[in-house]
């Protein structure tokens, strides 16, 4: 697994389209992870997530990450393979300590 994020959500962007998109991006920033993510718009390095509206299974992880930015929660988000963009299945989303 790839650590993508672990600390503080301190930026959320939801992209809305054919495929939605969720860009996050937490602190403290993991140094030596930006050829993983994606820059954005803002001049951050963020992971990229795609979705798409319908599947209900995909809402928990989305839900995850609007209370972790709202509420400034800790969280770790991990990718199951080598980079920190991909569609929602390829994430694990947990709170932590």
């Amino acid at each position: 697994m790839t650590l993508c994020e672990d600390g503080r959500v301190s930026y959320f962007e939801m992209l809305e389209g054919e495929d939605s998109i969720i860009q996050v991006s937490s602190e403290p920033f993991l140094r030596n992870t930006e050829h993983l993510k994606q820059y954005t718009n803002d001049g951050k390095y963020a992971t990229r997530i795609w979705y798409r509206q319908e599947p209900i299974r995909w809402e928990d992880k989305l839900s995850l990450l609007k209370i972790a930015y709202a509420l400034q929660l800790p969280v770790k988000i991990q990718s199951y393979d080598d980079n920190c963009r991909g569609n929602i299945d390829e994430f694990r989303i947990i709170f932590r300590n």
